[in-house]
């Protein structure tokens, strides 16, 4: 059995905070005690960093870190190797209470303390810190550097008394809050500093008293929600679109995502225009849409500089390749042009590559230049030709328009219109590499849905618009399409 004593002690004219493990063992018949010093501190030497306060169990729980157990901060004797199965966790169950004894020890050294003992003692359950050394401990640390902590143990706001934020304020602030708190019996002795700061904020903007308890409940939810008027411009929100806003939770949540896109675009966060915006879900979609547009070119300058580094490198090899050198010399070819061919035939399928020699060097590099996917118009021109052979199978089915598009330009309507990643995840590229096909179903002109095909026939993605609530198909489009896909299946994935 393992009990720990927790105690106050004076060690060369300083108050010292004293932890020792007393364990009892049998050794046959006899029983045996150990006396162990496990940690002590004062506020030059360091910290308790191995011990820690439970204020569910109100008992101390004590760390042991590896050092401990090898026996660095207290002595061990070589008899006594018990000592080394110490476990983590261990939890101070006994003389874990602040007795007479420790407080003459600690106002011995410290007599003016006591005063504001004496205020810790008497807020009774005000404080969710259970009366032991250790916040005891932790509570004179505190006085020696900020003596006004007094002052927040008689306005009983536990959660302010250890709040280094609230002792780093200017004195005039401090007075503010612990004069608001003083004034409003109404605001819980719990709430944190952040929640007082932006209710005095509130009642500076012309709070009322029917309104508190709705306004603290939000406040203490949401740390969003920082003044009056973002409040009230959320719940306006909320009224203007109750489809998309079905609560409180929602239109932050749809906040917080428009306010990171706007900072990654460099908007001017602070100003009214992009804080409020008249129509949040609108302002958000035109954003997104920007910011996609932003990272498609990104996207794309990180491809050409991953392009031009592959061509460097292959210029290197080129240069130290005897056989590759000795054909560049016999066919008049540069080494640029060669790196060049190298770096684009590696791109095409398996069975269209050239080899590293070919007989006409010429040919071989205008057909890698022609089905180079980096170029745009070359994305056009393969595309088509890819798609060609499903030109045959458009039809109408029930009303719905329904066909393999046949050019790019299809594509970015549909992306655009349906609010699709057709074009950002290079659908084209994936096409012409013949690992998919898109088929688009459009009724009136009106593009309605998107279907993305393998090559194995199965049906990948079915969406409809990715704005809506529920974008997944209706039963009667899907056998509207399976009328038609039955008829054009096996053709399509041949």
């Amino acid at each position: 059995m393992t009990t720990y004593r927790a105690y106050f002690t004076i060690l060369e004219n300083t108050l010292v905070y004293n932890v020792q493990a007393q364990r009892t063992f049998k050794h046959g018949k006899k029983s045996h005690t150990t006396h162990r010093r496990v940690f002590w501190t004062n506020g030059t030497l360091g910290k308790c960093r191995n011990l820690f306060t439970n204020n569910y169990t109100k008992q101390i729980l004590v760390r042991f870190p590896e050092e401990i157990k090898s026996g660095k901060y207290f002595y061990t004797r070589e008899s006594d190797n018990q000592w080394d199965e110490i476990r983590d966790g261990f939890i101070l169950k006994a003389y874990n209470c602040f007795t007479k004894e420790d407080e003459e020890k600690i106002l011995a050294v410290s007599p003016d303390f006591k005063y504001t003992l004496r205020k810790f003692q008497n807020s009774g359950n005000r404080f969710c810190y259970s009366y032991q050394v250790l916040n005891i401990w932790n509570l004179y640390q505190l006085w020696l550097k900020y003596p006004e902590c007094e002052f927040v143990i008689m306005s009983q706001c536990s959660n302010l008394l250890f709040n280094k934020s609230f002792y780093r304020m200017k004195n005039t602030r401090q007075k503010e809050i612990l004069r608001f708190m003083h004034n409003n019996q109404i605001m819980p002795r719990n709430a944190s500093l952040s929640v007082i700061t932006r209710m005095i904020k509130a009642y500076q903007d012309g709070l009322n008293e029917e309104d508190f308890e709705s306004v603290y409940k939000d406040f203490s939810n949401y740390r969003e929600i920082k003044d009056l008027r973002i409040r009230r411009y959320f719940y306006s929100q909320i009224s203007k679109n109750p489809k998309a806003f079905k609560s409180l939770y929602n239109v932050i949540s749809f906040y917080n995502d428009y306010m990171k896109m706007a900072k990654e675009l460099k908007k001017d966060v602070k100003s009214d225009y992009w804080i409020f915006p008249s129509d949040l879900k609108k302002r958000h979609d035109k954003v997104m849409e920007q910011l996609d547009r932003v990272h498609e070119i990104e996207r794309l300058k990180r491809e050409e500089k991953i392009r031009r580094e592959r061509i460097r490198r292959e210029l290197k090899a080129t240069q130290d390749n005897e056989k590759i050198k000795d054909y560049c010399g016999r066919n008049n070819i540069s080494a640029d042009d060669y790196a060049e061919f190298k770096v684009l035939n590696s791109q095409l399928p398996e069975s269209e590559k050239f080899s590293i020699t070919p007989r006409s060097f010429s040919k071989a590099l205008s057909y890698c230049r022609s089905h180079d996917l980096n170029n745009k118009d070359n994305i056009s021109t393969l595309y088509q030709k890819a798609v060609e052979k499903f030109a045959q199978f458009s039809r109408i089915v029930d009303g719905y328009s329904i066909f393999v598009p046949q050019n790019v330009f299809d594509i970015e309507e549909q992306a655009q219109a349906l609010h699709q990643c057709l074009i950002t995840c290079d659908y084209p590229k994936q096409i012409i590499r013949n690992s998919c096909v898109l088929v688009f179903i459009r009724k009136k002109e009106k593009p309605i849905a998107t279907v993305e095909i393998l090559p194995d026939g199965k049906i990948k993605q079915f969406h409809l618009d990715q704005k809506l609530d529920n974008f997944y198909p209706s039963e009667e489009l899907e056998n509207t399409f399976n009328k038609w896909y039955k008829d054009a299946d096996l053709r399509i994935c041949a």
